[in-house]
């Protein structure tokens, strides 16, 4: 029986490299100021490989509960008949990329942190996954303390 194989169509800008089945890495990326690819080759691992260890390693616990909270704040106001504080968890979203991104140390970047092109990427990443963990806490938390001041509400 054959294995499945799967294609994608991508252009060369979106791709480092890739690797057949069997046979040795075929690598796309070449640097070219003039395209807009300013890093070296070895840069631009480093770069990749900060994003990697954001997306799989990056915890922002303090702003997902101060997302909750701000969050269950404008749900009350909105019980209460405040209904322009629905935005909040958006503006809180917003207002939260301007802190810088602090690296998080892990077993794979000890010495990688204080790299330029590392440290781009894992901002890169990191600040995505912010905006949109903030996002979905404050409004988990707004809408449920909405529903549970209007059901206390209602209840008296």
């Amino acid at each position: 029986m054959q294995k499945k194989v799967s294609f994608q169509e991508r252009t060369t800008d979106e791709i480092f490299s890739f690797k057949k089945e069997g046979q040795k890495e075929v690598q796309v990326y070449q640097y070219n100021v003039e395209r807009g690819n300013f890093y070296t080759i070895e840069e631009m691992k480093q770069f990749i490989l900060g994003e990697q260890h954001a997306d799989s390693y990056h915890r922002s616990t303090f702003t997902k509960i101060s997302a909750v909270a701000v969050g269950s704040v404008a749900g009350y106001f909105m019980a209460d008949g405040g209904g322009v504080i629905a935005a909040s968890p958006i503006v809180y979203s917003t207002v939260m990329m301007i802190p810088k991104v602090h690296l998080q140390r892990n077993n794979y970047n000890g010495d990688l942190r204080n790299i330029a092109p590392y440290r781009a990427g894992y901002s890169r990443v990191s600040k995505g996954k912010r905006f949109l963990n903030n996002l979905a806490y404050s409004a988990i938390g707004m809408i449920d303390s909405f529903v549970l001041f209007e059901y206390t509400d209602a209840s008296l």
